[in-house]
């Protein structure tokens, strides 16, 4: 599966893949889930992937670059 992901977003220009492995169980628990042995993310996790989302998948965005809503 994770070889899949990588192969998909190394050949479509609308796929990312971030790297969220902080190299251990232990550290990714810590960082990124609400509870240890959760492997679900928190929502301090879901703080930090935006972040890296628009640092590094959408650096120059803006509000109006969006469509929230359609009429």
């Amino acid at each position: 599966m994770i070889d899949a992901q990588v192969a998909v977003s190394k050949t479509d220009p609308n796929a990312y893949l971030l790297d969220l492995d902080l190299g251990s169980n232990d550290a990714n628990y810590r960082a990124w889930a609400w509870t240890y042995g959760n492997g679900h993310l928190s929502t301090k996790a879901f703080v930090e992937l935006t972040r890296r989302i628009f640092d590094q998948i959408l650096p120059r965005a803006e509000v109006k670059d969006f469509e929230l809503c359609k009429p």
